[in-house]
């Protein structure tokens, strides 16, 4: 009985003892402050440090190292009011991990764009971590921004994110923009291009083709681990590590959570940007000169398909592809035209002139149509990259010399549009792809220009892009007097739906068109603009859909103008063209156009056919340059300071393999180069050289002698230096009293080859100095021979 009492003693006293415990925690509980209690409730969360990818940033901010600190470092305001720190996520609590210290201001935490909390941060001692909370925010999306109110410095630890019952996300605003976040909650669903990791980055093989199964695995490894949100209309890219769809938000967010996903980015629409032209870039010429007719050539046409019927186009469409996955002509036409755009840009470029009279530019290239619009003419930059992709994916099969997109985006830009935040890196990725493979790629700059002084109109998308050929509009003759009526009344708008309320009085083949997009950025100094080239583009007469002709105006008209000029120039070539040696031979016996609407006024190569092809024929009259040989050597001029670069363009065309020529180490070539030049060095200082052919058109070899063309005698040399393993680089010292030998060889069977084929560029560093391989400056002189 004792024993009995005893244990239900201690028994009582244990209960009484918790109790009291409780009470007593429950006493400091309710006497802590808010935020004290708010993060006692929610222990856990997402830590993010201040200075993790996600925090954007703004004005100056300063790491500071702190053992006590969350990572071991934090960050410093500089004291302006431009300092703030801005965080986006998802969940129904933040916290910020502040600092203390003597002089420290007063640090503002906002909440969507409202102050709700301030923290006096100003201590006699400098503390680490401490903290303090908004709490009860609605599960939605939110935007943090911390800063030092009034001015001030402020330091800034971490931040924790926490949301009740799930996973807190944390959102990388470098994945996404305002606009897309602001689209997708007004509309429910976006309509977006999810740009990948890219799995089997280039280099490729020759042929181009890549390993589509490592594209398609990282495509559904990414699309199998979407556990949250709304994902329709899937569409997936072959050759481009990516895919298109419609998003709402909870799978926008977790897209952009997944490390695999680079970017997300809203489809833009694109709309359209509509043989006498002939005459004016001197087709008839190439024709008879040459005979040169687009034989054995082959276009790819992106744009609303092409009238498989028409008697002027039939026999040259050799492929046809829809990229809708519903919707698409059914039967052997897939790209059967429904609109028209597509059969009169077509026929700009191959029509025979057998029913019209009118004969295209090249009449015996070959077509493949790719359809990117629906049956209305609408189309967007998911339809435009569907189709790129398709020929990257096929072009082992279809052998693509250009493309023509005469289509473009409402949104216009002053400057290239590479790394701007609206274009998805796989179309970026697409282009660049078919660059590097030897497609030339054209796109109409945009139809909303103006006749106004001072006036500044940017270049739609894909014009915009580095690798894409912008092309702009002139008129095709001298005989036209009013545009776009003999009136003079009428204006652009009142002819063409969507284009400018602008006409000219007067015309010629050195007009430019007031509906063409110049992408000027006149506005400052110094003067730059995107645009490429012109070409005839108003009025054109060209195959309509359901037979016949049909007169158009437009950039649309322009660029298949000079993309099947572009042909000819590689018809005409021996080898397909670099890039930039195909710029230069498109701009070739131009004529300067001044667009006197802008201040102060710029002026634009329009396209010449005959003296483009006769730059990139090759000549059998022509002489070996003057520095075939070691005697007759090329002397270059004596850097005297660290200040000075110079660089050489020369033709090295019909250059030999001369007698002094001798064979070079396994890793610099060995015996496997063909033709040589030669350039002499000489000085009375002692310091380093560097001596690089960035930007050549064929792949190099460097060798540098000193005295004496012997092996002994042989300083250094170099094959391939990180330019596409095509160009070459050398550092050496020159020492007073010596002779140096610089011997450039092409690589391979192919002679040296364009009018400025060889780029050779020189820059110094004193004695000792590490001197990194150099990299161009401008040019200072040219060797140019008449062809």
């Amino acid at each position: 009985m004792f024993k009995k009492l005893n244990s239900r003693l201690g028994l009582t006293f244990l209960i009484v003892l918790a109790l009291l415990i409780v009470g007593i925690a429950y006493i400091l509980y309710t006497s802590d402050s808010d935020d004290v209690k708010s993060a006692r409730q929610n222990s856990e969360g997402r830590l993010v440090e201040s200075d993790d990818v996600v925090v954007e940033r703004a004005g100056n901010w300063t790491a500071q190292e702190a053992k006590s600190a969350s990572s071991g470092s934090y960050l410093y305001s500089s004291g302006s009011p431009d300092d703030v720190l801005t965080l986006t996520f998802v969940g129904s609590r933040v916290e910020v991990l502040y600092t203390t210290g003597t002089n420290l201001g007063t640090l503002a935490v906002d909440v969507d764009h409202s102050v709700l909390r301030t923290v006096i941060t100003a201590d006699q001692g400098t503390q680490y971590q401490e903290r303090t909370v908004v709490d009860y925010l609605d599960d939605g999306l939110h935007t943090l921004r911390v800063y030092a109110q009034e001015g001030g410095v402020i330091g800034i630890d971490a931040f924790k994110v926490s949301r009740a019952g799930e996973e807190a996300i944390v959102v990388d605003m470098s994945k996404l923009n305002s606009e897309e976040i602001a689209a997708v909650q007004a509309d429910g669903m976006i309509h977006v291009i999810v740009s990948l990791v890219d799995p089997d980055p280039p280099p490729w093989p020759s042929n181009g083709v890549r390993d589509a199964k490592l594209v398609e695995q990282v495509q559904d490894r990414v699309l199998t681990g979407m556990k949250t949100g709304r994902l329709e209309e899937v569409y997936k890219y072959t050759s481009v590590a990516g895919f298109s769809g419609y998003a709402d938000l909870e799978a926008v967010l977790a897209l952009q959570a997944n490390p695999l996903v680079l970017d997300i980015t809203l489809v833009i629409p694109l709309s359209s940007q509509l043989l006498e032209s002939t005459i004016t870039l001197q087709v008839n010429s190439v024709r008879n000169i040459y005979n040169l007719r687009g034989q054995g050539m082959v276009v790819a046409v992106l744009d609303s398909g092409v009238d498989t019927d028409h008697p002027d186009l039939s026999s040259d469409i050799i492929h046809q592809w829809c990229v809708y996955l519903t919707g698409c002509p059914t039967g052997l036409n897939p790209a059967e035209d429904a609109q028209g755009h597509g059969t009169f840009v077509t026929g700009i470029v191959t029509s025979n002139g057998f029913a019209t009279g009118g004969v295209g530019i090249a009449p015996d290239a070959k077509i493949v149509s790719v359809r990117i619009t629906d049956a209305a003419g609408n189309s967007n930059t998911d339809d435009l990259l569907r189709g790129l992709d398709y020929i990257l994916t096929n072009q082992s099969i279809l052998s693509v010399d250009v493309i023509n997109i005469s289509r473009g985006s409402p949104d216009l830009y002053y400057s290239h549009c590479d790394s701007n935040s609206v274009i998805p890196p796989a179309l970026l990725t697409a282009v660049n792809n078919l660059t590097t493979m030897g497609v030339k790629i054209f796109a109409a700059s945009g139809n909303n220009g103006s006749p106004i002084y001072s006036y500044r109109s940017g270049i739609s998308i894909p014009a915009c892009l580095s690798n894409v050929i912008a092309v702009g509009a002139t008129y095709d003759s001298n005989a036209l007097g009013c545009e776009p009526s003999d009136s003079c009344i009428q204006t652009y708008d009142q002819v063409y739906a969507g284009y400018p309320a602008c006409k000219d009085d007067t015309t010629s083949n050195n007009t430019i068109a007031c509906f063409s997009n110049n992408g000027s950025n006149s506005s400052a100094s110094p003067y730059y603009s995107p645009l490429d080239y012109l070409a005839p583009g108003a009025p054109i007469r060209s195959t309509h859909m359901g037979g016949g002709s049909i007169t158009g105006a437009g950039t649309s008209a322009a660029s298949p103008e000079a993309a099947s000029v572009g042909l000819l120039v590689e018809q005409a070539a021996p080898n397909v063209l670099p890039p930039l040696t195909f710029r230069i031979a498109l701009a070739a016996g131009s004529t300067s156009v001044t667009d006197n609407r802008l201040v102060p006024p710029l002026s634009f190569p329009r396209i010449d056919a005959l003296g483009a092809v006769q730059s990139v024929v090759p000549d059998s009259n022509l002489s070996a340059p003057h520095n075939d040989t070691v005697g007759n050597y090329h002397s270059l001029p004596v850097l005297s300071s660290t200040s000075e670069d110079y660089q050489y363009v020369q033709d090295t065309y019909q250059s030999t393999k001369t007698p002094e020529d001798i064979s070079l180490p396994a890793n610099c070539g060995g015996s496997g180069y063909t033709n040589t030049v030669w350039f002499g060095y000489t000085d009375g200082s002692n310091y380093q050289l560097s001596i690089s052919t960035k930007g050549s058109t064929y792949d190099t070899i460097i060798a540098v002698y000193r005295t004496f063309i012997q092996s002994d005698y042989r300083m250094t040399c170099n094959d391939n230096i990180n330019y596409n393993n095509q160009q070459s680089a050398v550092n050496f010292t020159v020492e007073p009293g010596y002779q140096y030998f610089i011997m450039v060889a092409q690589k391979g069977t192919v002679d040296f080859t364009g009018p400025e084929g060889l780029h050779l560029w020189i820059s110094r560093a004193e004695a000792g100095d590490t001197l990194a391989i150099f990299y161009p400056k401008p040019l200072v002189e040219k060797d140019e021979r008449v062809r």
